[in-house]
């Protein structure tokens, strides 16, 4: 196994991720790597007006969500001994905010979670599946398990 050096939890904020973060840091701390954790909040739909034009949906919603994330990842980092600036709540395309974020902040290593898929999930790539043909870094996928 390579070093890693900077380890990014890519959180859901679901209870179920607890696991996920609880299973980063102990990789963190074998490996004496740095931990960080983000979470993307996707940008809304726009409402499509019909005919010639859409109608945006207001973007204090967004605002609010992120907001919202920012308290739950504090939340959920407080016993993983993450400092609050690498603690990371962004607007946008999970895939491109990703990418990005490894970038800027050479994560070498990225935990996501891996859930259990039924019906029609089945059919479509998931969120895992499309970071990792896209992040230019490791992934470790951590099954979890719902409760």
């Amino acid at each position: 196994m390579s070093q890693y050096k900077h380890i990014l939890i890519a959180s859901d904020l679901t209870p179920e991720s607890v696991e996920l973060c609880h299973k980063a840091k102990e990789m963190a701390d074998l490996l004496q790597a740095k931990l960080s954790v983000l979470h993307v909040v996707t940008p809304s739909p726009l409402l499509y007006g019909g005919g010639e034009f859409v109608i945006p949906m207001n973007l204090d919603i967004e605002n609010s969500l992120a907001e919202e994330a920012k308290t739950s990842l504090v939340a959920q980092s407080k016993y993983l001994d993450i400092s609050r600036n690498e603690q990371w709540v962004v607007v946008g395309n999970i895939r491109e905010e990703m990418i990005d974020m490894v970038k800027k902040r050479a994560i070498d290593l990225i935990v996501v979670g891996g859930h259990d898929r039924h019906g029609l999930a089945l059919l479509l790539p998931s969120t895992t599946d499309t970071l990792i043909h896209a992040i230019p870094c490791d992934i470790w996928v951590v099954k979890i398990h719902r409760k």
